[in-house]
């Protein structure tokens, strides 16, 4: 095995810029680069992690020595090189790393320069092309290249810890150093209670008794916190130059959007926090131009806001998809104007009808269905803002619902599974357990479904009958209902209208398809002690978040 080299280095780099989130930001020109080269070498750890990554692809065209030992961790050169050669406090770190594989055959290489409480840990603000399981070629180099930066000021060193794993999951530690000048600037401003709804300060306005916290955002342990007079003004002398997350309390139930500020060596003056009062006024809804998309369609939504009170309402924006489903739109991107940019005014007594649209979200071909879901308010406002959803069909995506039905590890054999939508044709599809209590629905459409139970006299279903259950992607989605002995009253099946397909289903040995359903959500979900199943393409985190979106995702309108 090759010995591990590391090195940094100061070189110029080619980056585009972070994006600042408050206009009030100045930016400060960076220092001339140079070409200046230190080396250090780095002692290095390896650990294998009880779950390993999956392998990834080799190098387009290579075929692996059948007489080559696999490329591991150990092949690895690995370097880390800096824009400049020390840094401000705050100031940001165009980094990138390089990894050469020194083996004779393909592997992956990821890398991560996570997070650490250290006061000297170098923060990553913007991620860049850091990723995970990247094909390198042996003899090839791959670089990625990322933004960090120090917020503590009682540091002159700052130290980037990065750590690389190869395809089994081995991974090795490396720490690089830079030298890092403390820096300290000002910021003042005002608050004040927008009374006229205009979003401006206007005189008498100002609000004394508002508390504002400014959070370090490279550094947790940086926190400062000012009340503003009773003319409404603050002034903080002395901070870090750093991002900062700014909240803040007010009094009279009055609530103050959180913000994004960056202290540069300059300052920041005239700072204005808005307080607002929560808004009651404001109706609003959420509608699909269309029931149903194709996977690669582009979702369209009527945007519908009323302010039924006697002030105006400006600078409202969409806040979307909250609970992070990835069949959720974001509320994000050019598509959806001033919703996701300045906000929108909408005079007293008025409506404001909007169109908006976005690319449809990542995986919403393997829930079978799009979800919009938004609240609206005031920037940075996110308490008791009104909220509307709707729900539109991406159809197409099928898999197998399967499940035992039994007592303990005894299957329950002539057990009747109706599986059951909301749609026009409710009853799906259906099955009968076999002697080891199993059953199986298959080519069933992704979507959310009622499990209807019918088990032989003398049996009962032990939690909820129907059960609910949600199959995304291929499958299976994977049961297991307990049954004991008892009677108890069966539920009803929905009516079948005449024109659905006769039967409506099959049993455990049929491969036909049974009909998608039609029409708007099926119901939401609700602890049955059934187990779900979703690809790993999807990720149990995906799944997760996904149902908390869909709980409250309304039925689609029909007429």
């Amino acid at each position: 095995m090759s010995t591990l080299g590391v090195v940094v280095a100061a070189a110029v780099l080619v980056m585009s810029p972070v994006a600042v989130a408050d206009p009030t930001e100045s930016t400060s020109p960076s220092a001339p680069p140079t070409t200046e080269t230190t080396e250090t070498t780095t002692a290095k750890t390896t650990e294998t992690p009880a779950e390993s990554s999956a392998p990834g692809p080799g190098a387009p065209g290579e075929t692996p020595r059948e007489d080559a030992a696999p490329a591991s961790i150990d092949d690895f050169t690995v370097s880390a090189t800096f824009d400049k050669t020390s840094y401000a406090t705050g100031e940001d770190m165009r980094i990138t790393v390089s990894i050469k594989n020194n083996g004779t055959t393909a592997t992956t290489v990821s890398a991560d320069a996570g997070w650490s409480p250290a006061p000297d840990h170098v923060r990553v603000r913007d991620s860049g092309d850091l990723r995970s399981d990247v094909p390198i070629a042996a003899g090839a180099t791959v670089t990625m290249a990322f933004v960090g930066g120090i917020g503590n000021p009682d540091v002159t060193t700052g130290r980037l810890r990065l750590s690389v794993w190869d395809e089994t999951g081995a991974t090795e530690f490396f720490e690089f150093t830079i030298p890092v000048t403390p820096r300290f600037a000002h910021a003042s401003g005002t608050a004040f209670d927008d009374r006229d709804g205009d979003n401006r300060l206007d005189a008498g306005e100002e609000l004394g008794g508002v508390t504002l916290t400014w959070q370090n955002s490279l550094y947790d342990a940086s926190r400062f916190t000012v009340t503003t007079g009773p003319d409404g003004t603050f002034s903080l002398p002395r901070l870090p130059t750093a991002p900062y997350f700014v909240s803040g309390t007010a009094p009279d139930g009055l609530l103050i959007g959180y913000r994004s500020v960056t202290v540069d060596e300059s300052g920041l003056d005239d700072l204005l926090f808005r307080a607002v009062r929560q808004i009651t006024d404001l109706a609003v809804d959420l509608e699909f131009t269309e029931d149903t998309y194709r996977r690669d369609d582009t979702p369209t939504v009527r945007v519908t806001l009323t302010n039924n009170g006697d002030l105006p309402l400006t600078g409202i924006l969409a806040y979307c998809n909250r609970g992070g489903g990835s069949q959720g739109m974001q509320g994000a991107g050019p598509g959806w104007g001033a919703l996701a940019e300045d906000g929108v005014d909408i005079a007293p007594h008025s409506t404001l009808e909007l169109t908006v649209t976005e690319p449809m979200p990542e995986h919403a071909y393997l829930y079978g269905h799009v979800v919009v879901g938004c609240d609206f308010g005031y920037s940075g406002v996110d308490e008791g803002n009104p909220y509307d959803n709707d729900r539109a069909a991406v159809p197409g995506m099928r898999g197998d619902i399967v499940g035992f039905v039994g007592r303990d590890e005894t299957g329950l054999a002539g057990v009747r599974v109706v599986l059951v939508s909301d749609g026009h044709c409710p009853i799906v599809a259906e099955a009968t357990t076999g002697e080891d209590g199993r059953f199986a629905l298959h080519q069933v459409p992704v979507g959310l479904y009622d499990l209807y139970l019918y088990p032989p006299a003398g049996w009962r279903i032990k939690n909820s009958n129907p059960s609910h259950t949600q199959l995304v992607g291929a499958g299976p989605a994977d049961h297991y209902i307990q049954a004991e002995p008892g009677d108890t009253p069966t539920p009803e099946l929905p009516e079948q209208p005449a024109d659905c397909a006769p039967g409506g289903g099959q049993d455990t040995t049929t491969t036909s398809v049974p009909p998608a359903p039609q029409g708007s959500a099926p119901p939401g979900l609700a602890s049955t002690g059934a187990s779900i199943a979703a690809p790993a393409a999807v990720g149990v985190l995906a799944l997760l978040t996904g149902l908390g979106a869909l709980l409250v995702t309304r039925r689609r309108r029909t007429t």
